[in-house]
Order: C-alpha cells, then sequence, then structure tokens
C-alpha cells in the first residue's frame, strides 16, 4: 500500500516520549470491524493514556468520537486526556478534524496528506501519526467520526495500565453509503427488556452500531399499525432516540404503507364498507383517487417524520396480486376506474406519489424518499421468470411499462426499492429508473440457523452510486442477530470484503450458507466476537457462530426444509405476499434438500461445539456490559436445549429406520439409550437455567415459553417413548370400540375440525402432533390435515402405511399433504397407488360429484357442491385410486381407494374457510369428514 504518512515521519516517532519501541513487543494487527481498505502496520506502539483529544470545538460528532475514545480508555483500564478544542497544530495529542476545518487544513499541508472532501470522499477518513500526535481526519464529518471508531477499536491494554495502538497507516471509506437497516424490533430492542432504564438500554444498541458503522435503523413502530395510536410519552422517547442516533450519523427509517385509511384508528359507516381495495382483514383501506383523505394521511405521517426525527420516509404500496393483477388493481373502486383506464395504473401511481413528494418537499425536505414500486422485484425485468404466469403483453403492461412510466413522471426526489438480483436482470431494472439512485432490499427469508454468510452477496448490485441504498432484511429469527447486521455492515462498507460473491439466484442456502466460505466463518468470525463480546470472552465464544448450528432445523425439522426448500424451487417464492400457494415465480433455483441421518447427526456435532465454547466463555461472562451479557445469555441458556433435542432427533430418525428394516431389537435398544441420554441432557439444562435464572434475557418468557423451545423437553420425552413401544409393537386389523377414536392431526383447519367431531355422542376425536406407531394404533382413524411439520419421513411414508395396511386403520389426507410440490416431502404420497400426488392447484370453489360412495353420503351423481376454502388441489390418481370429485375442467379433487386391511381418502380441500378461516365446518368439508370416519369404520357417527 502507498504510505498515507511522508517519509521521515515514521522515523522520529521512536523519539517520541509517546512512542514504545516494536523491537519490545510487536502488537498484531488488531480486530477492526468493518476492515478499513486500506491498513498498513507501520511497527511500534503509540500510547495514548493521558494524550488530549483536540476536536473542532462546535462540532457534535467530533465530540461523540472523543467522548467514545475517552470510554473505551476508561474500559481498559487507562487515564483518558481532556478533551479540547482545536487551537495549536503542533501540540502533541490525538487530532479528530473534518478536512475542511482550518487546522486540518494546517495539518495536511505541513504533513503532505491526501485528503479532500472528494477523496476518499463521503463518509472517508484517514488516520496518520507524527511524532506527537495521532491524526483521524475526515472528508467530512461522518468520515471523521467513522476514523475514530476504528481508532477506538485499535485501542489496545499495555503495560502498568496505559493503553496503546500499534501504529499504522489507514485510508477507508465505505462502498454502500447506507447501509443495513437493523431493526431494533428483530434483535437489539430485545436489550431493553425488563430494564428501569429502557433509554439507556437503546443508546447502548445505539453506540454499538456506531462502532460498527452501521447507518439505517428501522425501529420503534410496526409497518402495518398506525402513528395515530402512538401515545405522547411514546413518540418523545422515539424523538430522542432518534435525535441521539442522527448525532451519531445514523438514519432513522420509517416505514409507511400507501393506505389513505387505517380502520385501527378510523372510524365511520365509510370504512366499514369499503368499496376498493384493502388489505390486513379489511384493516387497510388503499384507493387512488380519494385525494381528501390521501392529503390528511400524507400530512400527518411527514409530520411524523419530521417532529420524531425520522431521516428516510420508505412508502410500501399494496402488496399482492403478482404479475396478473399488481396492487389488485382490478378490485379498485368505480370512482378509480372513472379516474384511470386499466392500463393506467403508473398514472394512478405517480398521482399518489408525488403528492407524498410535495407534501415532503413543503413540510420536511430532508427527509429522503423512497417506495416500492409494486412489483418490486428487478428478476421481474426477464419475461422468462414470470412467463408460467402470464403471456407477454400483460408482463410488459404491469412491469416493464409500469418502471418505465413512473421514471418519466416521478418527482426525481423518488427512491425506488428492488429486492437483490442477478447483475444483468439488475441492470435492466436501474435502466428502466435510469438517474435515479435504487434502494437494494435483501430477501426477508426464513433461515435454518441463528447466523449465516449471505451477506458476501452485497456486492452484487453495487454501482457505485452514493444515493444508493442496501437494506438488509435477511433472516427472520428476532433474537441474538446483531452478528449478522455486523457481518451485513462489513460487506456493505466493502462489498468486495473477503468471501464476498456475486449473487446467482439462490440467495439462502441451509446447506453452505451456516458454514462456508472459510473467509466468513474461519477468519472474519472470531475477528467480529472479540471486538464485539471482547477480546478474553470473543475469543472463546467465536465457535459459537461457527459451528454451523441449525437450531430452527433442530426443533422443527419439516418446517425448516419446507422454508429451505421454497426458495430453491422458486427463487421469487415471496413476491406476492397474497398468494396463499406460495409457488411465486422463477425458475428452480437448486433441488431440495432432505432431511437426512446425516445432516441430523452433523447437528448433534454442531451444537456440542457450541456449548462447550459458550461454557468456556461463561466464565469471562463478567466482562460483558448488561446489553452484550444478555446477548451472550440467549445461547447459553438454549444451547442445551438445542443438544437435547439434536440428539433425540437423531435417535428418532435412526431407530425409525431400523424398525422399517425389522430391527426391533436393535431399535429398542437405541431408543432406551436415548432416554438414558435425555435424562441426563435435562438435568444438564435445568441447571444451566437455574445458575442463570437472574439473568435477564432477549425477551421476558424465557428458553421454555410457548414460542422459545417448541417442542418442549417434555414433548420430546414424550416422541421417544412412543417410538420406543412402537418398536415393540404388533399391528393386526382392528375393531372399533364403544367410541371412535378420532386423530387430528394438527395443522390448518384444526379447531374446526375437532368441534365437527365434538358433535357426535359416539365419537372421541383427539389432536395429535406425533406418527409413531404406538400412537397411531390407539385411534381409529387420523385426518391427516395440513401442516408444516412431521417429525420423521418415516414417520409419513413408513408409520402411516403399516397403519393402513396391517392395523387396518383409515387416513385422510387434506390439500398439501396429498403430496403437492411445496410439501415438505415434495411430490409424494404413501400411497401412490390411490394417488401418486397432486399436480398443482387452482382457485374455485366447488367440485362435482362424479358417483356416490359413502365417503359422500347423500350426494348423488352429478352433484356441485361448494367446498369451504377458495382452492383445491388437483389429484394424479394411481391405478387403484377411485376418483370421487372434480373440478369444473374434470381434474380429481377427491380420491379414495383400499390398502391391505385399512382405506385412505384424499381430499384436495382445507378445512378452512375464506373469509372466517379455522370455523365450524360446513359444505363439502362437513361431509368428507363424516363420509371418511364411517367408511373407514363402519360405524354411523350419532349427533348429541
Amino acid at each position: 500500500m502507498k504510505s498515507v504518512i511522508p517519509g521521515g515521519i515514521i522515523a522520529g516517532l521512536m523519539f517520541s516520549g509517546l512512542w514504545i519501541s516494536g523491537a519490545e513487543k510487536k502488537s498484531g494487527i488488531p480486530d477492526l470491524v468493518p476492515m478499513p481498505k486500506q491498513y498498513n502496520q507501520t511497527g511500534g506502539n503509540f500510547t495514548v493514556s493521558k494524550v488530549p483529544v483536540f476536536i473542532a470545538g462546535r462540532n457534535r460528532r467530533g465530540k461523540v468520537g472523543a467522548e467514545e475514545l475517552s470510554r473505551r480508555i476508561r474500559e481498559l483500564g487507562g487515564k483518558p486526556g481532556k478533551v479540547m478544542s482545536v487551537s495549536d497544530t503542533r501540540k502533541p495529542g490525538i487530532y479528530l478534524l473534518t478536512c475542511t476545518h482550518p487546522a486540518a487544513k494546517e495539518l495536511v499541508k505541513r504533513l503532505k496528506l491526501k485528503i479532500t472532501p472528494e477523496n476518499p470522499g463521503a463518509q472517508g477518513y484517514l488516520i496518520a501519526s507524527t511524532p506527537k500526535q495521532v491524526l483521524v481526519i475526515g472528508s467530512d464529518d461522518a468520515g471523521t467520526l467513522y476514523g475514530a471508531m476504528t481508532l477506538r477499536q485499535m485501542l489496545e491494554s499495555g503495560e502498568k495500565g496505559e493503553v496503546k495502538i500499534a501504529a499504522a497507516e489507514v485510508r477507508d471509506w465505505p462502498d454502500y453509503k447506507f447501509r443495513s437497516n437493523i431493526s431494533f424490533r428483530r434483535g437489539i430492542s430485545y436489550w431493553a427488556t425488563r430494564e428501569k432504564n429502557p433509554e439507556k438500554a437503546y443508546k447502548a444498541a445505539i453506540d454499538w452500531m456506531l462502532r460498527f458503522k452501521l447507518n439505517l435503523i428501522n425501529d420503534y413502530t410496526h409497518i402495518h399499525h398506525d402513528i395515530q395510536e402512538i401515545p405522547k410519552s411514546r413518540r418523545e422517547f422515539i424523538r430522542r432516540m432518534n435525535a441521539y442516533a442522527v448525532e451519531r450519523g445514523i438514519y432513522p427509517v420509517m416505514w409507511f404503507f400507501t393506505n389513505v385509511a387505517n380502520t385501527y384508528v378510523d372510524r365511520g359507516k365509510e370504512f366499514k364498507n369499503w368499496d376498493c381495495v384493502s388489505a390486513l382483514n379489511g384493516r387497510h383501506c388503499f384507493c387512488w383517487s380519494r385525494d381528501d383523505l390521501a392529503k390528511k394521511r400524507i400530512a400527518r405521517s411527514v409530520d411524523f417524520c419530521k417532529e420524531l426525527n425520522f431521516k428516510i420516509l420508505a412508502l410500501h404500496s399494496v402488496d399482492g396480486g403478482g404479475v396478473k393483477d399488481p396492487e389488485l388493481w382490478s378490485k379498485r373502486c368505480p370512482e378509480c376506474r372513472k379516474r384511470w383506464k386499466d392500463s393506467e395504473r403508473w398514472k394512478a401511481s405517480v398521482h399518489q406519489l408525488n403528492m407524498w413528494a410535495d407534501a415532503i418537499k413543503k413540510r420536511d425536505p430532508g427527509l429522503i424518499f423512497t417506495f416500492i414500486p409494486y412489483l418490486y422485484a428487478a428478476s421481474l425485468s426477464d419475461y422468462e421468470t414470470c412467463s408460467d404466469k402470464v403471456d407477454k403483453a400483460t408482463w410488459r403492461l404491469n412491469v416493464i411499462e409500469y418502471w418505465d412510466k413512473l421514471n418519466k413522471h416521478l418527482d426525481p426526489m423518488c427512491i425506488p426499492q428492488t429486492w437483490m438480483a442477478t447483475p444483468d436482470k439488475m441492470k435492466k431494472f436501474c435502466d428502466y429508473f435510469k438517474g435515479r439512485p435504487v434502494v437494494i432490499f435483501g430477501h426477508s427469508i426464513r433461515v435454518g440457523g441463528y447466523f449465516g454468510t449471505w451477506h458476501r452477496f452485497n456486492k452484487t448490485d453495487f454501482r457505485n452510486n452514493p444515493k444508493d441504498m442496501f437494506f438488509l432484511q435477511g433472516g427472520t429469527d428476532r433474537y441474538a442477530k446483531f452478528l449478522n447486521m455486523i457481518c451485513d455492515g462489513e460487506y456493505a462498507w466493502n462489498v468486495n470484503a473477503p468471501g464476498s460473491e456475486e449473487f446467482t439466484g439462490l440467495f439462502y442456502d441451509i446447506t453452505r450458507d451456516h458454514i462456508s466460505p472459510k473467509e466468513i466463518i474461519d477468519e472474519w468470525v472470531p475477528r467480529a466476537c472479540r471486538a464485539f463480546y471482547g477480546k478474553k470472552l470473543g475469543e472463546k465464544f467465536a465457535p459459537v457462530y461457527q459451528a454451523g448450528v441449525l437450531n430452527q432445523y433442530i426443533m422443527n425439522p419439516g418446517l425448516a426444509l419446507r422454508s429451505a426448500n421454497k426458495y430453491r424451487r422458486m427463487p421469487l417464492a415471496d413476491v406476492d405476499p397474497l398468494d396463499k400457494d406460495r409457488k411465486g415465480l422463477g425458475k428452480r433455483a437448486a433441488a431440495d434438500v432432505e432431511d437426512s441421518l446425516a445432516m441430523r447427526e452433523a447437528q448433534v456435532k454442531a451444537v456440542a461445539k457450541a456449548m462447550t465454547a459458550s461454557e468456556a466463555a461463561y466464565k469471562d461472562v463478567d466482562t460483558l456490559d448488561p446489553y452484550r451479557r444478555r446477548n451472550f445469555m440467549y445461547y447459553y441458556k438454549r444451547l442445551p436445549f438445542w443438544y437435547l433435542t439434536a440428539r433425540a432427533r437423531v435417535a428418532l430418525f435412526k431407530s425409525a429406520g431400523l424398525i422399517r428394516e425389522g430391527d426391533y431389537s436393535a431399535a429398542t435398544a437405541l431408543l432406551e439409550k436415548a432416554l438414558d441420554n435425555y435424562n441426563v441432557d435435562y438435568k444438564h439444562a435445568m441447571a444451566v437455567l437455574a445458575k442463570t435464572a437472574n439473568e435477564p434475557g432477549l425477551n421476558t418468557r424465557g428458553p421454555l415459553s410457548k414460542r422459545d423451545i417448541d417442542p418442549r423437553p417434555e414433548e420430546i420425552k414424550r416422541l421417544l417413548k412412543a417410538q420406543l413401544a412402537s418398536a415393540r409393537i404388533s399391528l393386526k386389523p382392528r375393531r372399533p370400540g364403544k367410541y371412535v377414536k378420532v386423530a387430528i392431526y394438527r395443522g390448518y383447519g384444526e379447531k374446526g375440525t375437532l368441534n365437527f367431531f365434538k358433535q357426535f355422542r359416539n365419537v372421541k376425536p383427539e389432536l395429535i402432533k406425533s406418527l409413531s406407531l404406538s400412537l397411531l394404533d390407539k385411534f381409529d382413524c387420523v385426518i391427516m390435515l395440513q401442516n408444516m411439520s412431521i417429525n420423521n419421513k418415516d414417520d409419513y411414508f413408513f408409520n402411516l402405511r403399516r397403519y393402513v395396511a396391517e392395523g387396518g386403520g383409515g387416513v385422510l389426507f387434506q390439500h398439501d399433504m396429498c403430496g403437492y410440490e411445496r410439501f415438505m416431502f415434495g411430490k409424494n404420497t404413501p400411497f401412490p397407488e390411490i394417488v401418486k400426488c397432486g399436480k398443482g392447484k387452482k382457485n374455485d370453489a366447488g367440485v362435482k360429484i362424479m358417483k356416490s360412495h359413502p365417503v359422500l353420503s347423500g350426494l348423488e351423481t352429478g352433484k356441485k357442491v361448494k367446498y369451504m376454502y377458495y382452492d383445491h388441489i388437483v389429484l394424479v390418481a394411481g391405478k387403484q385410486g377411485e376418483v370421487l370429485a372434480v373440478d369444473k375442467d374434470g381434474e380429481p379433487v377427491v380420491a379414495v381407494g383400499k390398502v391391505g386391511s385399512g382405506k385412505v381418502v384424499f381430499d384436495g380441500t382445507v378445512n378452512l374457510d375464506t373469509k372466517k378461516g379455522d370455523v365450524d365446518l360446513h359444505g363439502l368439508n362437513a361431509v368428507l369428514m363424516r363420509g371418511a370416519v364411517e367408511w373407514f369404520t363402519g360405524v354411523k357417527l350419532i349427533k348429541k
């Protein structure tokens, strides 16, 4: 690297009283996060204890930087020097200045340094030294502050209470000037849980953002709620916290929808009978033509941002409809239809967005305005991405022409947002919005583990436009995400940081993104852990993040893999959140990941590694402040429970294979050992909870709350015991007793289904969450409602088949469970001879009866019957499958068949009401439930 300090100055350092010879003790490279673009250690150490800090007297950010340095010096056991206004630039000390300040100009000229407002540019800085001085000079105020944060990270404990830095030349600047969009609601604000002084906790979180140079914050109010609901005290709190953030170069972001009214707070007949587009169960009222309502809401929203110190306003359009019907435009009201033709949605959007822009310019001109143009995925710039859903003319009108016309007619201040896309598709998107900066939004993904490396893709759409922003929302796990945020900041600050990659279409890969690349896992993670948790504890704690723990997969394998495979099957799976099919758009990105013994065993090792590391680090937990300590405790308290579950999951998977192969003695021995392991693991986990009972966590509920550790330990024990009983069971055809025992596997419509069967006096229904043979054998039949979680593949394909064929039971499969492609096990069923799979989904409301059958008791051939939900799965019948009902196109919706001693029914509908949700069954669904149970058992159900 070319030196930023002229020759001769370094040589003079050894004669300064502030200099310690590098020959005495050579320092390693400090833990700098993000790592500066140019860093060159020059040898030797520079003592900073009791050294004055000079700033421009009225520069508040300079004061913040000096305060941070002083705080860190005290933390390291040293005594900071005084903070003073700069006067004589020849005095020894630390200088924090912006290059345009007269004193900085004098230093730059005398020392022949190269820095201007343009070079290295916005938020850029250099760090240099003279024999008696350490200089931090920024291209602007933010750069000076960031330089001070780098210097803060360079501080280390020396001998006899001294604090030092390893002398180095630093020149640095960020690629994305706006980066990360941290949501405290999903992470840092939990530091304030149960705090007597939440303001102190929030400020601590903002301080840590500054130290890692993260400068976008999205917090305080939920996008779906209306600002009118926020009480005065809460508004004042937000105002203070935002002011504190802004002072530190952080931009608070406020999100709004384009709705003109909100029935949370807007009352009256007009809103109860809304005739235009609505969302969120009718709570958000959208309309493009009600300017009176729109202008009031816009003015209220912009004034809110100004009053509370928000610096970016992000506006979300109506979300839904996809390429065919973006923003549900076809459902707009008569006044909107009168004002704009079907092909003129762009005009309505321009009118709407320009009203926001006009209000911002008049009421809060410094506010940055970014909007989401529906459709918002840059990948849709390629027709092939969505050609399976719409014709080319519709795509061109609703995507390409819409973007192009928006750009031509929108106020220049409007900045469009889009999802990350491959470079070729992003280039097209930016061409349609030529002349404007863009906001790149990382995908909102549901991930399998708590730390991931998708941040490496941040380089993909970088254009070196200083007004571009990078919003990352990757990962939906609420708690303990700070290291993810820091990693995102690293790769937004330097898009070419080691390990960076181009995005090629698969944003999240559960098989890779928690264990590679090595540049992040092996090199960056330890550095970041030392920087965040402190050198001593961080070094020990790093394996917690390096181990590749998939805690979501451990706790719920079916749901985790379903979510992971969703993006592999359809990269734009969430482009239309109102698409209940969740199929999305785009070509398959990768083959499905299947649950396996190897994958489960790897997680046992991973959690063991992380748990061992956390236990070693626990000895140094008193080195943490209260807020980082909570972050530490999140893992320390939960890892034992994840380990307990991971070990049990392996035993369940392995024993299921042994039972399938008929090796019952081996399965029994394995499960007995697993129960012994469970007792040991449970004892350890509870001891950890007891030891940390007084340690505040990131939530008020604690690990054993319903929404945290799920399944709970006792449920895991029940699964092991049920599997052990299954290894000893001998199935034989059954006869119902006094009561027909109906098992309802928990899922969509469970409440309505349970209540339906409770109306019969000779039925005993029960909700279940296991498919062990020993449990199944207690019931006469099973209703497999659509769900997102099954413990083991063998439970579904082997246990259910044995239960039917050998045990004479009956099973009814609903909706996705009929082998639809988004089902966790893909396009397969346990009874392919009856129904092979579900080949697609159709939106409709009824079926035609093809033949009379006990399952459809009372329904005559040719009769048309409505079902509860708005859609159904189309079945592919097997050779032995008997089709009972078809849709309007003559394709199967209900099919039945006999297998061995038992019977099965495949029902393409779902026990949910389109409008009311999980309610009492009616229509075809009620007939099917009763008829199936009577056919399975030969017993007529008697109403109470």
